[in-house]
């Protein structure tokens, strides 16, 4: 998949520092970022399914 996106230059900075800092490129750091969140979206779903509680209190 090709994605285009447009970036004011603070982010294009903080970018280029996540690339360095995860010594991945632009298309690697993307498909790192989305499993993080994926797996810390799955996890609080995860979490909030073992307890009703949460669930009801949610409704």
């Amino acid at each position: 998949m090709q994605i285009t996106v447009e970036l004011d230059s603070e982010h294009v900075e903080k970018l280029h520092a996540l690339e360095k800092r995860f010594n991945k490129n632009t298309s690697e750091l993307i498909a790192f970022i989305i499993d993080e969140v994926f797996s810390e979206y799955s996890a609080i779903t995860d979490e909030q399914n073992a307890d009703p509680l949460k669930q009801s209190s949610s409704d």
